[in-house]
């Protein structure tokens, strides 16, 4: 959570529903799902709305994928003693460091006694991951063939058949690249080299004329006394905190796959809600489409209420430019079934879909789920100063927030 020094307020239900809804804030900072709920396919909340989330339930694309996540091994390229490290060892994927080397039984149990403080070193040394898959020639006729991976943590060199391709400093974003010219059919090999993110971090951290505050409450000297975190973008938690320990991770931490498509693809669809109101709902469908080449295609839109028959919003023609384009297609909605926080309304939700054809042909499709509801800040002076509630489809509501700390310290070992 984040650590608060302020006046107290006045009011005490304005103090709790400030602190309610930082708490709330502070679960995503110090979680590393971030990235997963960037890059899910799947909503995984069944009661929020939100278009963050929305946007990125891509639910079904005709895009051919071939998944990597079998085959991988792992080991030690630095800053370590124990030569066993150094050799090949098996590896899961998705996944992170420590869970494979305690998989291997090459560390005693992380959370066991001290162990925190003795395996300080991992978070120390660089690791080099590795698969090799195959590749079949109708594959490879594909227009483009992209290299996926949802999660790398953080920093990190990728090599297909030993030639550079990719390098992160993220761990919170998917990352895709072209891959076609690299690939061949037969035998592939892909390596993917992580470095240390304090010793990364450090020599830049130490360059600056300022210093940015950290939520760390230890790091067992092994940063100089000097917090990288604020400068990097890896989970905050994993850096030690009062209610968690200090291992910092590093791995392929989501599913890496190789994307097959032609003519276009979808990369982002989420309904942007511009008013809402209980007689009618205007709203916009926002499309994000990676075209290979100039095209000319059809954009279908259409909704229903999850039980219902889709209803259609209007075909376009749309003239697309190699690259990304945006194509906004306006939706109005009379009297909408609308969403409410569980406790004051039912969690009505909408199903969009988006349909993209090149002459009769369907080149991509995608749907999102998502409820409709107004939300706003209520800041309205009275005798205290000024109130703090959201207000949700001018339902004022109370703000029940919740300090949710990550699971477990290692996400690949958190299920659904």
């Amino acid at each position: 959570m984040m650590e608060i020094r302020a006046q107290v307020f006045r009011n005490p239900v304005t103090t709790l529903l400030l602190l309610s809804a930082l708490f709330i804030l502070s679960g995503w900072v110090a979680t590393p799902l971030e990235a997963a709920q960037r890059s899910s396919r799947t909503v995984t909340s069944q009661n929020l709305p939100s278009e963050k989330l929305a946007s990125q339930n891509l639910a079904s694309q005709n895009l051919a994928s071939q998944n990597l996540d079998t085959g991988w091994q792992f080991r030690a390229i630095g800053n370590v003693d124990k030569p066993s490290l150094t050799e090949w060892h098996p590896a899961q994927v998705p996944g992170v460091v420590h869970t494979d080397l305690l998989h291997e039984r090459l560390i005693p149990d992380p959370f066991d006694r001290d162990n925190e403080f003795h395996l300080q070193w991992i978070g120390l040394t660089d690791w080099e991951y590795q698969t090799t898959f195959q590749v079949d020639s109708p594959a490879l006729n594909h227009q483009h063939v992209d290299l996926v991976f949802d999660g790398l943590d953080t920093f990190a060199d990728v090599y297909l058949n030993d030639q550079a391709i990719l390098s992160t400093d993220n761990m919170f974003r998917r990352w895709r690249v072209s891959a076609k010219t690299l690939l061949k059919p037969g035998d592939n090999t892909l390596r993917v080299v992580f470095h240390s993110a304090v010793e990364k971090m450090l020599p830049y951290v130490k360059s600056l004329a300022y210093v940015l505050p950290a939520i760390s409450t230890h790091n067992f000297g092994n940063e100089d006394n000097i917090a990288t975190a604020p400068y990097t973008r890896k989970a905050p938690y994993q850096y030690g905190w009062d209610w968690g320990p200090r291992f910092l991770t590093e791995g392929i931490w989501q599913p890496v796959r190789l994307e097959f498509w032609d003519a276009l693809r979808i990369e982002n669809f989420h309904i942007h809600q511009q008013k809402i109101t209980s007689d009618q709902a205007s709203l916009s469908a926002e499309l994000e489409i990676e075209a290979g080449q100039p095209v000319t295609a059809a954009l279908t839109v259409a909704h229903d209420e999850r039980s219902a028959s889709q209803k259609p919003d209007g075909t376009q023609t749309v003239q697309l430019e190699a690259g990304i384009n945006h194509i906004s297609v306006p939706i109005r909605i009379a009297a909408p079934k609308l969403w409410f926080p569980a406790g004051y309304g039912p969690q009505n939700r909408y199903r969009f879909s988006a349909v993209i054809r090149v002459g009769r042909d369907i080149a991509a499709q995608a749907e999102v789920r998502t409820g409709l509801r107004s939300i706003e800040l209520r800041r309205v002076s009275d005798q205290w100063g000024k109130s703090f509630e959201f207000v949700v489809n001018g339902v004022p509501v109370f703000a029940k927030g919740a300090d949710v700390i990550p699971i477990d310290s290692f996400p690949n070992r958190v299920t659904p």
